[in-house]
């Protein structure tokens, strides 16, 4: 709560001026709704990438690794710095017709 009234909203109103605000007729508490729900979306679809010191939302990642056990995911995601790209990296032999 303290992160929103002190960075999200003056933010918010340097971005749009009041005017917007009024004609989108958001209150304080609509937007602080609007708030709390995006940081929830982005946290519960962020992953720690490579060695933890990227978090991102990483589309379909999420459709892998479905496991109800640690011992049974086969990927990681890992973002390789050379190539400036995100990969999938096997975590142990992967059968031909396994899923990931």
């Amino acid at each position: 709560e303290r992160w929103f009234f002190h960075v999200v909203q003056p933010f918010f109103r340097t971005v749009l001026n009041s005017t917007m605000l009024e004609e989108a007729d958001i209150s304080t508490e609509q937007l602080f709704g609007l708030y709390r729900w995006a940081a929830i979306v982005v946290s519960s679809n962020s992953y720690e990438l490579g060695d933890d010191r990227y978090q991102g939302m990483v589309p379909m990642w999420d459709m892998v690794n479905h496991a109800s056990s640690s011992n049974l995911t086969n990927v990681k995601l890992a973002y390789n710095t050379e190539s400036a790209r995100f990969e999938m990296v096997a975590t142990r032999p992967v059968g031909k017709g396994e899923q990931l």
